[in-house]
């Protein structure tokens, strides 16, 4: 399936160009890739012009599911982006119990709080 694109690839390129060298935080990186992803490019295409991995485009994107708690964390920096991710792929409800864990110190690194977001996020797949 061919998609439309809204513009062009060079515009594309012109504006990623100008987004690396601003250096744009991973919340702003996610909202101009969505822009990006919904007018018509790929994952693939926005990693290569960008220089990153399609799969580091769909991370991006996917931190926005955050809820509006879980995205100012990330940009102040009281969530790390990677936790952020694990977290944005959770219900609100389950979202806000794991922000307010992390915030409590309830874990021991950021690896067991994102074994937990994984464990929650498997178990009500499978509810």
């Amino acid at each position: 399936m061919t998609r439309t694109r809204l513009f062009s690839a060079p515009h594309a390129v012109a504006i990623l160009n100008e987004a690396k060298a601003r250096q744009l935080g991973p919340l702003d990186e996610g909202r101009l890739f969505r822009v990006l992803d919904e007018a018509g490019f790929t994952h693939h295409e926005i990693g290569k012009w960008y220089g990153e991995m399609p799969t580091h485009i769909r991370w991006r994107i996917e931190l926005l599911d955050l809820i509006p708690a879980g995205r100012s964390a990330v940009e102040e920096g009281r969530v790390p982006v990677g936790l952020g991710w694990y977290i944005a792929l959770l219900g609100e409800e389950n979202q806000r119990l794991m922000l307010a864990r992390w915030a409590r110190g309830d874990f021991a690194d950021v690896y067991e709080a994102q074994n937990c977001a994984r464990a929650i996020r498997n178990d009500s797949r499978s509810a």
